[in-house]
């Protein structure tokens, strides 16, 4: 009895470290082209986002980046973002 309890217990805290792993996303959409008309709704970036933060995501939002603002945007999000953790980069355009 006491070795299923000691497996559920190391099951639980296990659980709850994966749930309290920071989780960071940052969505791109880029749909406003200078030179290109995409064909494309713009995207519902509010449903994406609620999507995300409803699986413990949080997200950064970007939208309509040129290519200087693109690489810093990135790159800023790579250097906020820990190692051990999950990173996610949605982007459309």
């Amino acid at each position: 009895m006491r070795w299923a309890f000691l497996i559920f217990a190391t099951g639980f805290a296990l659980a709850g470290s994966a749930q309290a792993e920071h989780r960071a996303a940052l969505v791109i959409a880029n749909h406003a082209y200078e030179f290109a008309d995409l064909k494309l709704p713009a995207p519902d970036l509010k449903a994406v986002v609620a999507r995300l933060e409803r699986h413990g995501f949080q997200c950064t939002v970007k939208a309509n980046l040129d290519n200087n603002q693109l690489k810093r945007s990135i790159e800023g999000f790579a250097a906020r973002t820990p190692v051990q953790g999950t990173s996610l980069v949605y982007f459309i355009g």
